[in-house]
């Protein structure tokens, strides 16, 4: 890596569907919210389309999540500076993580990418929110951490915290039924690891969909015990 940043990177923001194909260069590489197909790349989400440093990514339009200050988010590496690190957040505005906001200890001139490489999905906390969209976030909180393997889902964001339930209990339903590592991000992504990731996955598209319903912790825990998403 060069000791001084690159040249402002190229981006742009338009929408697309899903499937929608939004590239067509095997050169550009399927970032966040889309797959590619041979040198084709399309769409997973009805989104804004980002691309930059040669990486396409979109971010789902449904409700768009507003950074604010103390959210804990999940978001994936798009960029790699010389000092810092480019966040996709799920939201229009991407955010940045400086080597001031990680708990290791970086030598001057050492390569950063040893610690977060693009595509390194982070669980994080923002530390800065301003209205201008100036964004930064922290994994100094104790956690905040690199997420392995798993998968991460988007849902809602104005429906986080109806997944969350009341003092969290609808997500601890789903983890103790489920047997999976689940970390929800204000930012409407969801990761989730184990061996029943699929069943914890329809259970929160449930809760989703249904979040209007009275007594849902209560119907869940039936449906769980149920078997009923399996």
């Amino acid at each position: 890596m060069s000791a001084a940043v690159k040249e402002a990177p190229k981006e742009y923001r338009r929408t697309a569907i899903v499937g929608e194909e939004i590239q067509d260069n095997l050169n550009i590489i399927s970032g966040f919210g889309t797959y590619r197909e041979n040198s084709k790349i399309f769409s997973k989400y009805v989104g804004f389309v980002k691309e930059r440093d040669n990486i396409i990514s979109v971010s789902p339009l449904n409700n768009i999540y507003v950074p604010k200050k103390d959210d804990f988010v999940i978001g994936e590496v798009i960029r790699v500076g010389y000092n810092n690190w480019s966040i996709n957040i799920n939201s229009p505005f991407d955010a940045m993580l400086s080597l001031y906001e990680i708990r290791e200890f970086v030598k001057d001139g050492e390569d950063i990418e040893k610690y977060y490489k693009i595509g390194d999905i982070l669980y994080i906390h923002v530390s800065v929110a301003t209205k201008s969209r100036f964004i930064n976030v922290s994994m100094k909180n104790n956690v905040c951490k690199k997420l392995y393997d798993g998968i991460v889902i988007p849902v809602v964001p104005s429906r986080v915290q109806r997944v969350i339930g009341r003092k969290g209990s609808m997500i601890k339903l789903i983890t103790e039924k489920t047997g999976c590592n689940i970390l929800v991000g204000q930012n409407g992504l969801i990761w989730i690891k184990g061996d029943n990731a699929q069943v914890a996955i329809k259970a929160i598209r449930h809760v989703e969909s249904n979040f209007l319903e009275r007594h849902l912790t209560q119907r869940m825990e039936e449906k769980l015990t149920n078997n009923e998403f399996q």
